[in-house]
């Protein structure tokens, strides 16, 4: 990722990088429940103390179901910008302007 942020012949547009950072960031999201409940109850015992604390149960499959549809619709808006970059330039003028956060902020309300 630093050699297509960093490099001289940038190829990529702002609107690319930036969706690229939202599903990365999404990735990580997914991660956080298994780092958080998963892993330290495999290395501290065998017992699962979690099985009767459903709220974190429940909240963490929250998490992660919401972050998996994230990842989904950043995905679609990722190959909708390079599809109209390639094919329609002229429409490429909505991924270049402010109306690019908006649509990032419309994508993550409705993955949430």
């Amino acid at each position: 990722m630093a050699i297509v942020c960093c490099s001289r012949g940038n190829l990529y547009g702002r609107a690319f990088i930036l969706i690229t950072f939202q599903i990365i960031i999404c990735n990580l999201i997914s991660f956080t429940p298994h780092m958080i409940v998963v892993l330290p109850e495999i290395l501290l015992n065998k017992n699962s103390s979690y099985i009767s604390k459903t709220w974190i149960n429940h909240l963490f499959s929250t998490i992660n179901t919401s972050s998996f549809y994230g990842v989904l619709h950043f995905a679609f808006l990722w190959t909708l910008n390079r599809f109209l970059s390639i094919i329609f330039p002229k429409c490429n003028a909505f991924f270049e302007s402010a109306k690019l956060y908006f649509l990032l902020i419309f994508v993550w309300l409705t993955a949430f």
